[in-house]
């Protein structure tokens, strides 16, 4: 419909002296400043590949028997892996579902956006435009449903396994939590390029052209973003209290890149000056898409002091303080956007504009 309203406008008279080598010809203008405003497709970012943290160091317990280890989270992951392989055990049903696999799907959905941007054209050659053009997208990154979902099953899941945990030995006074509080982003993409406008000739006032160029793609802002908090207080025989809490975000993040831009247009003289630009090109870069990831445990200290431990072969332990010789397995490394799932591959964005093109 664009393409028809374009080829339906009429050429004004100084357009057509231009271009049948008139009077104005001399005079014709050397540069073009476009604004414009459209429609882009962002593609899906593809599988990813899992590289999750390596087991951690192990921790002092009372029998090389029952060997424990230091975990960052029971979220995903080894943490994930001790925790229910301690149920096991001791023959528990509840077992808490790992996030690993869908730590994988954050920020790689594809959807659509619009886009503005400015592309300042100088003539170099009769029918060459040399062009350098800003394009930014509309900002907005939601957290998939299936994300949701699957932060969901490992919430309840969590509250379960260790309820289950603790109703199995000396425990008293038991309150396990889970929440999980997802956080919409506000990412844009900035494309940068050169390029070249190549005309293929006037056919009834409309000029079409080719594109082609170079370019380079950053994403600017905060992507999506899920967090995970598990938090769980009991005593044991009564008197030592035990307090331990358990962070996990998930954040989509992308490299910046360089890109090949491709694409066509048809341009229209509207008036004197303006001219009306209907654009359609991709721009193709070789994008890493990655979902990094934030864990943050936290032992409380108590008094009395004591700690005890599942006497399993792998075993947990719990500890409220380090003067007892014992730590706690959830006293791992914190860990600090760490990338632990990426996806690397050549995304092909198409982009559809109209524009307003101003000569000079």
């Amino acid at each position: 419909m664009a393409a028809a309203l374009i080829a339906a406008i009429p050429v004004p008279a100084a357009a057509q002296a231009t271009a049948s080598g008139g009077s104005a010809a001399s005079a014709a203008p050397r540069m073009e400043v476009e604004a414009y405003g459209g429609l882009g497709r962002f593609p899906d970012a593809g599988a990813s590949t899992l590289s999750l943290p390596a087991a951690g160091a192990p921790i002092t317990t009372s029998s090389p028997f029952s060997p424990s280890r230091r975990v960052s989270s029971w979220f995903f992951g080894d943490g994930a892996s001790l925790i229910n392989a301690v149920s096991q055990q001791l023959d528990l049903a509840p077992r808490v579902v790992p996030l690993d696999a869908a730590i994988a799907t954050i920020g790689r959905g594809a959807e659509s956006r619009a886009s503005l941007g400015v592309r300042l054209r100088v003539r170099t050659a009769p029918h060459v435009w040399a062009e350098a053009a800003v394009d930014m997208s509309s900002g907005s990154s939601h957290v998939p449903d299936s994300l949701a979902t699957d932060v969901e099953a490992t919430r309840a899941s969590f509250v379960a396994s260790m309820t289950s945990l603790f109703a199995s030995g000396p425990f008293s006074g038991t309150v396990v939590t889970a929440t999980a509080t997802p956080a919409a982003g506000s990412w844009r993409e900035l494309t940068t390029s050169l390029a070249a406008n190549v005309e293929m000739g006037a056919i009834a006032g409309v000029t079409p052209y080719v594109t082609i160029g170079g370019g380079v793609v950053t994403r600017m802002g905060t992507g999506a973003a899920m967090s995970l908090a598990g938090h769980y207080t009991t005593t044991i025989l009564g008197s030592v209290p035990i307090d331990e809490t358990d962070r996990v975000t998930i954040r989509a993040a992308a490299n910046t890149a360089p890109a090949i831009v491709a694409g066509a247009g048809l341009s229209r003289t509207i008036a004197d000056r303006l001219s009306l630009r209907l654009d359609a090109r991709v721009i193709a870069a070789n994008r890493t898409i990655s979902a990094n990831i934030d864990a943050a445990p936290s032992v409380t200290d108590g008094t009395p002091s004591g700690f005890i431990e599942s006497f399993t072969n792998p075993s947990v332990q719990f500890s409220n303080s380090p003067a007892t010789g014992r730590r706690s397995s959830l006293s791992g490394d914190a860990l600090d956007h760490l990338a632990v799932a990426s996806s690397t591959r050549l995304q092909v964005r198409g982009l559809v504009t109209l524009g307003i093109a101003v000569r000079f």
